[in-house]
Order: structure tokens, then C-alpha cells, then sequence
């Protein structure tokens, strides 16, 4: 399985990231950074197959900034096309757990797809008054659960 990661990173920065498990745990999460739509991060199977259901975590640290929506948008394409199209659009949130520490937000999304597809993950980060923000949404734990084809 290949994957291709464009304008993000691996980190858990105190500063701009939240990650399952925390800071100071050597965890990491995948920080998608929202600059003019090309941050992404993108399966590219090099034998595609069709997937059931995706699994993840998502948030981001400053996703209550005011004037500022977080969202992020899973989007699939059929191999053989070139058009990605949108599986689901989510909020962003991140709340806090017992000790006030960023927590992530679980999401399941049933795809159901029985062509061989790729996905992607786009964040999308707009600002009320126009500007292009520098923000990250992370995304940690993803799973990835493979059609299974019975005889």
C-alpha cells in the first residue's frame, strides 16, 4: 500500500497539534495543514480494492478560533478516473478529556463501495473574513477495512 502525503507532517506539537494518547507519549498524528486546498493525504493502492468502512480520529487544536470553520472532506476515487469524489464532509471539534488535555473525536464512515477505490483527506479550513488560514486538522488511528469477496 502506498501513500502520498501533500503540505502535512507527522508531529504532535503542543503548539498547533492534537494526537491520540497526547503530548510527551511519542505519539504522532497526521497534520493536514489548510493552505489554498493543497493539503491532502491520499491512498494510492497499487492494487486499489473496495472498502467496506474507514476509521479515524480527527481534530484540531484551534477549531474554536472565531471566525474560522474546520472540516474535512474524505473523498474516493474509482481506479481507472481521475475525478475524486466526496464520500462525507465532517466537522471538526475537539473537546477536552478529564485532565483538560485536547482530545480527538472518533469517526466511523461506512463506504460500502464495490468498486477498487483510493481515498483522500482534504481539510478544509475557511475564514470569515477571507483570509487563507494556517491552521492543521489531525487525523490519527485511521483504519482501513478492505472488502472481503466470498467464493
Amino acid at each position: 500500500t502506498n501513500w502520498y502525503m501533500n503540505n502535512a507532517v507527522l508531529d504532535c506539537h503542543t503548539s498547533y497539534d492534537v494526537c491520540v494518547g497526547g503530548y510527551g507519549t511519542n505519539s504522532y498524528a497526521l497534520a493536514l495543514r489548510e493552505d489554498s486546498n493543497s493539503s491532502y493525504f491520499e491512498s494510492r493502492f497499487v492494487t486499489a480494492t473496495a472498502i467496506d468502512k474507514i476509521t479515524f480520529y480527527h481534530g484540531a487544536l484551534r477549531f474554536d478560533e472565531a471566525g474560522y470553520t474546520f472540516k474535512i472532506q474524505v473523498q474516493y476515487k474509482v481506479v481507472g478516473t481521475t475525478t475524486w469524489l466526496l464520500l462525507e464532509e465532517i466537522d471538526v471539534t475537539t473537546g477536552l478529556d478529564p485532565n483538560g488535555n485536547p482530545d480527538l473525536t472518533y469517526t466511523e464512515i461506512d463506504v460500502s463501495i464495490t468498486q477498487d477505490i483510493n481515498i483522500r483527506f482534504v481539510p478544509i479550513i475557511t475564514a470569515d473574513n477571507g483570509s487563507t488560514p494556517t491552521f492543521y486538522i489531525n487525523i490519527d488511528n485511521l483504519t482501513i477495512y478492505k472488502s472481503v469477496v466470498q467464493p
